[in-house]
């Protein structure tokens, strides 16, 4: 990557942060001024597990994807982070410690605010953890339906859903329809979905035959939108 940085409006990113964007002018710019920016290469490792976490981050270009590995060594992706998503809001909690990988998806560029900062502005501006506590009850429910899905519905299903929720984040509209504009293996949506690659490849052959999904210069391009969204409709069980 470029060790030059690029110009990055750092203060109206945290002044539209729903964490941040109902604190005052000062404390807004206390928070600009302690950040920084990180470049960091594809496929590296922003945390693993175990490791404690200093900072809390948003991106700002690249994509970072939350997984979560059993001891024998299976790896399920809870999330895909895009644009200004902000995380690691755990690290706020001193004695925390990852049970998760954080893995970079193309070349990222995130800005990192250490902890003491945000902590201390929370203690001087309780409103922001408002915002905080608005944010992640929404990505709470989030995840209650997604583990919902994991469990009791089938594959295809689980894998309908995730591709939907990719394209809320990183869908692009063209002329001809909608494409994934995000880089995603077969393997990649195994450990979206819980499934094995050989089954997420037959359930992608048939949604190809059938008009749905196919891929187009190496992205996913979603010819029938009604026919996916169909494919999670539960009272078609």
């Amino acid at each position: 990557m470029s060790s030059e940085q690029p110009k990055i409006d750092i203060p109206a990113i945290i002044a539209r942060s729903p964490w941040f964007c109902e604190l005052p002018g000062a404390a807004q710019q206390q928070l600009s001024k302690s950040a920084s920016l990180r470049e960091m290469a594809n496929n590296s490792q922003l945390w693993q597990p175990g490791e404690s976490i200093t900072d809390v981050f948003c991106i700002l270009k690249g994509q970072v994807r939350l997984n979560i590995t059993s001891a024998l060594g299976h790896e399920f992706t809870v999330l895909d982070m895009g644009d200004e998503y902000w995380f690691s809001e755990l690290a706020l909690i001193d004695a925390d410690k990852r049970y998760s990988n954080a893995q970079i998806v193309g070349d990222a560029i995130l800005l990192a605010i250490p902890r003491a900062i945000v902590q201390q502005v929370g203690e001087q501006h309780p409103v922001m953890y408002k915002g905080l506590f608005t944010e992640s009850s929404k990505r709470t429910a989030r995840l209650f339906d997604l583990l919902g899905g994991m469990l009791f519905y089938p594959l295809k299903m689980r894998l309908a859903g995730r591709i939907l929720e990719l394209i809320r984040l990183h869908g692009e509209e063209r002329p001809d329809g909608t494409y994934l504009n995000v880089k995603m293996s077969q393997n990649d949506f195994a450990r979206l979905s819980m499934g094995s690659r050989q089954r997420i490849n037959k359930i992608f052959r048939e949604w190809n035959e059938q008009g749905i999904i196919q891929m187009r210069n190496d992205q996913y391009f979603i010819e029938d939108m009604d026919a996916l969204e169909k494919e999670i409709d539960v009272s078609l069980l």
